[in-house]
């Protein structure tokens, strides 16, 4: 399964006072076809869990694609609402796309906005039926490449 979160903006500061320096290390995907393989599945989980991200290299992912993938989300926030309210969490249309903000200054205190798209890949099937038109076409051309 493939998931996306993109940030397209973020104004919050870190509390240097408080901020501890993160020692993790990048994750080196080539060492996933290897005999390293369950090491690095645990170092992503290890990560994923106690981080909520970290950072990978040698994912053999084109820079085109990505780039071509931040384009298409930038387009895909850039629609009209009407056309991204779809896929709001909690009224999806399925649980593979989930478009939303966390944008709360009730709660903030720093005005923090974060607009997210999330996209689940099960199988080609589900993605061309339920992912927003838009990515698909993007995504579909560069199948071959991933």
């Amino acid at each position: 399964m493939i998931s996306g979160f993109w940030d397209l903006r973020s104004l919050e500061q870190i509390d240097k006072k408080v901020a501890r320096k993160n020692e993790q290390l990048p994750i080196d995907l080539s060492r996933l076809d290897c005999l390293e393989h369950d090491k690095v599945t645990i170092e992503i989980v290890r990560a994923a869990e106690t981080l909520s991200f970290f950072q990978v290299i040698d994912n053999d992912v084109p820079v085109e694609l990505l780039e071509s993938l931040k384009h298409t989300t930038h387009k895909f926030f850039g629609l009209a609402l009407e056309r991204n309210v779809v896929y709001q969490s909690g009224v999806s249309p399925t649980p593979l796309v989930k478009y939303g903000t966390n944008f709360m200054p009730e709660k903030e205190k720093a005005l923090e906005w974060k607009d997210y798209i999330s996209l689940q890949y099960v199988n080609d099937v589900e993605a061309f039926e339920y992912w927003p038109i838009e990515i698909r076409r993007n995504i579909y051309l560069h199948l071959p490449a991933l």
